[in-house]
């Protein structure tokens, strides 16, 4: 069980993770599958509610940098595949 506060400081810090994984200014192609496997964690450990971190990855993927938007699915992979 966590407590709100537990809560909310790993959804940030969740959503933080997001952005950077998914990041423009990343060159294409890169992927930090340690990142990946972290934001995966969080989710499944239910420290951060999915809705969040799907609402997340959903407005990265209308991102309109198609780099973000392919970094994007490969976090939704890694994530769907574990």
């Amino acid at each position: 069980v966590f407590t709100d506060w537990e809560q909310s400081k790993a959804r940030k810090q969740t959503l933080q993770s997001i952005e950077k994984a998914t990041s423009e200014l990343l060159p294409a192609g890169q992927v930090d599958l340690a990142l990946h496997l972290e934001i995966s964690d969080q989710i499944r450990s239910k420290k951060v509610n999915a809705k969040d971190a799907m609402r997340s990855l959903k407005q990265r993927l209308n991102h309109k940098n198609p780099n973000v938007v392919m970094s994007t699915l490969d976090v939704s992979k890694v994530g769907l595949s574990g």
